[in-house]
């Protein structure tokens, strides 16, 4: 397995969304972070078509309610046993989180036709479409962090009418 080559290659085969809970649900976005850190694979829920190759961004539901990283599917996706809350798994390794998360109002925002965007309850393939511009998307997201420098008086004042406003200032 190459890290370097399945991060730089353009999207062959599919592109999928596999959804995964918050830590207060089923401590999915742990799971992501800590895979991300230490390697490993997970049998993680995917649609039926999965391949191995295949891409899939992990969309976390709220409240982060954002893709936060990036896995490549290694084996087929198998039937799961009866009972399972998920009819299919794909065992799921080479996670790597996002620079920065893309959150469902920047989805939103850059897929105003996406179908998936209005109700993101379920794993889904990325529309043909729709997936070199996302999977560009997921590498090329600048931070919205702002760093402000300014004196104590005037500074909090700034800081204080910016985090009400939800605008920056220069």
């Amino acid at each position: 397995y190459n890290k370097q080559s399945f991060m730089n290659r353009p999207v062959k085969g599919n592109l999928f969304i596999f959804l995964g809970g918050s830590d207060e649900q089923n401590r999915d976005y742990s799971r992501v972070h800590s895979l991300a850190r230490r390697g490993g694979t997970f049998n993680w829920s995917s649609l039926k078509g999965a391949r191995p190759g295949d891409r899939a961004l992990i969309y976390i539901a709220k409240p982060h309610s954002a893709l936060v990283a990036k896995a490549e599917v290694m084996a087929g996706a198998v039937k799961t046993k009866p009972g399972d809350y998920y009819s299919y798994r794909a065992k799921t390794g080479g996670f790597e989180l996002l620079p920065n998360q893309v959150s469902i109002q920047d989805l939103k925002a850059a897929f105003p036709h996406w179908a998936w965007l209005r109700f993101p309850r379920s794993k889904a393939i990325v529309p043909e479409k729709y997936a070199e511009r996302l999977w560009s998307l997921v590498h090329e997201k600048q931070s919205s962090i702002q760093i402000l420098i300014s004196g104590a008086g005037h500074g909090k004042q700034l800081f204080e009418k910016m985090a009400r406003s939800a605008r920056s200032a220069f």
